[in-house]
């Protein structure tokens, strides 16, 4: 199925997209306590359906995170709803710098590992999110667990573009 074939729906002023285990993200402004409210709803929904969750950020207008929300995400239990695989791109140096904080909090306190990998480009991370979602569902296939991805090194580019169909 071409990312084309299913329309986004609006979250706020964001725009979402559910393709089974997957969902694609359009982050714009900054994501508010209802926005995440929902989100983990939708999360936890489909890890349940699945098994598996995986996310593709498109972070290119996305502003951050509301206070709120980070408080709430960090409050509700990670089980329910963390992702297998979380990748975006365009993100600003300024929500790098918060989400590597988060990630940094959650491996310290809550002692687990969040797969989270940024890319400059949504080419590379296309790429890298297909081939990395297909080695997880294998693996789940296979024996039902999940070995640690193959690389979360950020490739170098300054590729701007949007072929995955979001508004």
């Amino acid at each position: 199925m071409m990312l084309q074939d299913s329309p986004f729906e609006r979250l706020g002023s964001h725009s979402y997209r559910i393709d089974g285990d997957t969902v694609y993200l359009v982050a714009r402004g900054s994501l508010t306590l209802e926005d995440m409210r929902i989100l983990l709803a939708t999360y936890a929904r489909i890890k349940r359906d699945h098994q598996c969750l995986f996310i593709f950020y498109d972070a290119r207008e996305g502003t951050g995170i509301d206070k709120n929300a980070r408080e709430y995400a960090a409050s509700q239990p990670s089980s329910n709803q963390e992702a297998n695989l979380q990748v975006a791109f365009g993100i600003s140096f300024g929500l790098r710098v918060l989400i590597n904080m988060m990630v940094r909090a959650q491996k310290a306190l809550k002692r687990r590992v969040v797969e989270f990998h940024a890319f400059d480009a949504e080419a590379e991370a296309r790429i890298f999110f297909e081939a990395e979602r297909e080695r997880i569902r294998q693996e789940k296939r296979t024996n039902g667990s999940i070995s640690p991805p193959l690389c979360n090194i950020e490739p170098p580019s300054n590729s701007r573009d949007n072929s995955w169909g979001a508004p």
